[in-house]
């Protein structure tokens, strides 16, 4: 397949079993050139888990519904739902309120990808850090640098760059998960 500088794998890591994970970081260790940089977007604890409520109900409500539509209709009917019986500022509140905001600007693909997947495995930033340096790859950076710490943090995570594909990171980067409520990382 030959070496290529940049891989791109967006919208896929979260949503596969562990083995497709296992093989997708294994690709990349395997075709990246020395310097080359791998993108893999994926879920991603804390943040995740209070969006695993609502995901939950939504997987429950839908059962075995024969179709999409009828799948969308019950999954929304269950937020619906939801939002009419939890506590405000509850997490559960929280949690609805959160998946509305994004509901509002997206539409039923999103609910059916990153709702009512089969898969959905959120893992946490270190445990994604060290699957991949078992392939012999590392963290280099957000591909948005600075969005984890804009909501609530003064400053950015530093990242030291060297030639080739291993880069130095803190540990901080799991507590910046935490501090802003990180469910999606984008490395």
């Amino acid at each position: 397949m030959g070496e290529f500088d940049f891989i791109i794998c967006h919208g896929v890591y979260s949503w596969v079993p562990d083995e497709v994970q296992e093989a997708i970081l294994g690709a990349c260790g395997r075709s990246l050139s020395p310097t080359g940089v791998a993108y893999v977007g994926y879920n991603t604890y804390p943040g995740w888990k209070s969006k695993e409520i609502v995901r939950d109900a939504m997987l429950l409500s839908v059962g075995d519904s024969a179709t999409i539509r009828a799948k969308v209709r019950r999954a929304r009917g269950m937020v619906d739902f939801l939002q009419k019986v939890a506590q405000p500022g509850s997490v559960l509140g929280q949690a609805l309120d959160d998946y509305q905001q994004m509901a509002a600007k997206t539409g039923d693909y999103y609910l059916l990808h990153e709702e009512l997947e089969l898969f959905n495995a959120p893992c946490y930033f270190r445990d994604f850090v060290a699957r991949a340096r078992a392939h012999g790859l590392d963290y280099l950076s957000e591909a948005q640098p600075g969005t984890r710490s804009r909501k609530t943090m003064d400053r950015r995570s530093l990242v030291t760059y060297s030639n080739t594909r291993t880069i130095r990171y803190s540990s901080n980067n799991t507590w910046i998960s935490s501090s802003t409520d990180t469910s999606a990382r984008r490395c």
